[in-house]
């Protein structure tokens, strides 16, 4: 739910909100919990994002006061977005800075203007969920109330999250699939209660009620497990011939065809890796990486950049253009191609709701790139 909020307060504070979005962020901040929770969560928020020319100078009490008209908001100290963030560029020995000044110009040149012929809209919370009997529902954050019944268990859509609520025992096994397009994500509650963050391009395929003497999903893509608990019926995630057994864990797994290996990333409790005949116990702060059938265990993973999707932001740490444009591939439903070589490292936060030009502009104030946009191809040079 946190993950969630955190999208739409970017969605919102970028201007980019549908009023369907502004209305459940309207519902969520207008509910019981304390003011002071919220406020907290957005001065975090505003620490933890990168400046941006949209974000420069931003004042924020005036959307605490248009969003909270049901609640008595106590006010906050203004903070503003200006000289909040810097992108480093490792580029051999040395290192490059760029740091955004207060009226919002920077100490590399403006990009030129004729290289963007058009924007890109962030994805959005959309997915398409198949039922049991091959009926599709098309799901948006829109859309609320009871979207079917399955056996003896309640689908709903409860602010923009699939909900399974098992009325009663069922001893028929059926099985539904949540399915997210390029540039659209969604999240789940099974009937156990474990919820499930499905990142774009992604799809999971699980029970509508879990049965029998362990539970068992199957996904594509990249997800994020908050899974509840239960020793006599332990919670597994197969996906492409590897398994995750949770042993009490807050996980996530990004398991993408065209990425060098499925990397299971473990948050809290513990949890194995299975695949093939080698099996991995992980701890907190871990990461296994599964190729072919080779398990490694990677101590002192980078927990931050790995779950950052779910907290609505890229998160970037000396990592390759290659990798780094992937991720934006599968968000914004873009073809990415190269003109040049481009041999340096990224350091990057950069929120998921800002549009691809904003993105791209962030990236190119490390001087070590450039980008072209034209439709859906975006051209990467030097």
């Amino acid at each position: 739910m946190r993950a969630h909020i955190e999208f739409l307060l970017v969605r919102y504070l970028d201007g980019k909100a549908s009023d369907a979005e502004r209305a459940q962020l309207s519902e969520y901040l207008a509910s019981e919990t304390d003011d002071a929770e919220w406020e907290g969560l957005i001065e975090e928020l505003m620490m933890a994002e990168p400046e941006t020319e949209d974000y420069t100078r931003r004042d924020f009490q005036p959307v605490l006061d248009g969003i909270l008209k049901k609640k008595k908001v106590v006010r906050m100290k203004i903070l503003r977005w200006a000289v909040a963030a810097c992108i480093i560029l490792l580029a051999g020995i040395g290192g490059y800075i760029v740091m955004m000044k207060e009226d919002g110009t920077t100490t590399v040149a403006e990009t030129q203007v004729e290289r963007f012929k058009n924007d890109v809209s962030p994805g959005s919370f959309r997915a398409k969920l198949t039922l049991a009997d091959g009926t599709e529902v098309l799901l948006d954050t829109a859309m609320a109330g009871q979207i079917a019944r399955q056996g003896g268990t309640i689908v709903k859509n409860e602010n923009g999250e699939l909900v399974y609520e098992a009325a009663k025992e069922s001893a028929e096994m059926m099985y539904n699939t949540l399915t997210t397009a390029r540039g659209e994500s969604y999240h789940t509650k099974l009937s156990d209660g474990t919820k499930v963050y499905l990142n774009a391009g992604s799809s999971i395929r699980f029970p509508v009620a879990f049965i029998g003497n362990e539970r068992r999903v199957e996904i594509t893509g990249e997800a994020y497990f908050e899974v509840v608990h239960n020793e006599k019926m332990p919670f597994k995630v197969s996906v492409n011939g590897m398994e995750v057994h949770d042993l009490g864990t807050e996980f996530n797994v990004n398991a993408y065809s065209n990425e060098k290996a499925m990397v299971t990333t473990l948050l809290s409790g513990s949890a194995q890796v299975l695949r093939g005949n080698s099996v991995q116990l992980m701890a907190p702060g871990e990461q296994v990486e599964a190729s072919q059938d080779k398990l490694t265990l990677v101590r002192g993973g980078d927990v931050d950049a790995a779950t950052a999707w779910v907290k609505g932001v890229f998160r970037f740490n000396d990592i390759k253009i290659e990798a780094l444009m992937r991720q934006m591939e599968r968000w914004y439903d873009v073809q990415v191609v190269y003109e040049d070589k481009v041999n340096s490292h990224f350091i990057a936060t950069i929120p998921r709701g800002t549009t691809l030009i904003n993105a791209l502009k962030i990236l190119e104030q490390t001087g070590g790139v450039k980008f072209k946009v034209d439709k859906k191809i975006v051209t990467v040079f030097r």
